[in-house]
């Protein structure tokens, strides 16, 4: 059976109201009100060698994240490394709305003044790193998709997403981690989910890769004694249940149909007959050859 990990659950079994995706049309995600339907889910094996957390924690808009140092955000960091995410998360007060969406309630100033704009976003940005927010919570999540109320609603009256300052666009460059990107909504109706891996996959793969050119290069015999042991010890194995779940190797690229056909590979018929069609000539007597009758629309309908 193959086991598959949800990576954000895993590392963050507690944390409310983590949507990737909210409907433009009704301005969702000035209320967080949409769904997590982006997610990665990893290989059991590969995840528990190469998978980590990352130092970085769960974007919480312009606040500061609260360290874990509550019992809850103790018991999560143990049920993480224990791969224990099935556990259902303890139920969460309410919070006021206005707290996350502070940005929100400064006065909307001229976009055409970057710079004015920049230092008054600064400004705000450091205000608000003095207030820490638990990243698990509502607010916290809420604040982190309208990034603390900057990102604002389109207006009923018609105009479109208003445009950020640059500093709001450059927010979601943090450091990797395990987690989501909140890019803003400027950019798509959802957001990033990433993925933070060990740098040994890369050794890894490469490790992989030289084997397999060095097995394909060599006689057929001699190959496939090798590479069954070779493959093993890098890591991964490309036998054929991996390559089954990979249909998409054994497909052509869009550009091999404008190259020119391979040597030795006859065209189809279809081609053929077209072509010889084309360059036929006409008889005297080919206006009084029987026409082929057309298909009508009906006739998909009969029964055959």
């Amino acid at each position: 059976m193959l086991a598959l990990f949800p990576a954000f659950a895993h590392f963050y079994p507690q944390a409310f109201g983590r949507a990737t995706c909210w409907n433009q049309q009704q301005n969702a995600r000035y209320q967080n009100m949409g769904g997590r339907i982006d997610y990665t889910l990893v290989d059991g094996a590969f995840f528990e060698k190469y998978a980590l957390k990352g130092d970085t924690p769960l974007d919480c808009g312009l606040f500061t994240p609260q360290l874990p140092a509550d019992k809850s955000d103790k018991r999560s960091t143990r049920q993480a490394s224990a791969g224990r995410s099935d556990e259902v998360p303890e139920a969460e007060e309410e919070f006021d709305e206005d707290v996350a969406l502070v940005g929100s309630n400064d006065e909307k100033k001229d976009p055409s003044n970057a710079a004015l704009v920049s230092a008054e976003g600064t400004q705000l940005a450091r205000k608000l790193s003095s207030v820490t927010m638990d990243p698990n919570s509502r607010a916290a999540a809420l604040a982190a998709c309208t990034l603390s109320g900057t990102f604002k609603p389109v207006p009923m009256s018609g105009g479109g997403l208003e445009d950020a300052p640059q500093w709001a666009y450059d927010h979601h460059f943090r450091p990797p981690a395990t987690g989501m990107i909140y890019t803003p909504p400027q950019y798509s109706d959802h957001i990033a989910v990433s993925l933070l891996l060990r740098a040994e996959v890369f050794d890894d793969v490469r490790a992989v890769t030289e084997v397999t050119d060095s097995a394909t290069s060599s006689s057929s015999s001699s190959s496939s004694s090798s590479s069954g042991s070779s493959l093993s010890s890098g890591g991964f194995k490309f036998d054929a249940t991996t390559r089954k779940c990979q249909p998409h190797l054994a497909t052509s690229s869009i550009t091999s149909f404008f190259g020119k056909p391979k040597a030795g590979v006859a065209p189809s018929s279809a081609l053929v007959a077209n072509s010889s069609a084309t360059k036929r000539p006409l008889s005297s007597n080919s206006s009084s050859e029987p026409k082929p009758k057309k298909s009508g629309l009906h006739s998909f309908f009969k029964a055959r």
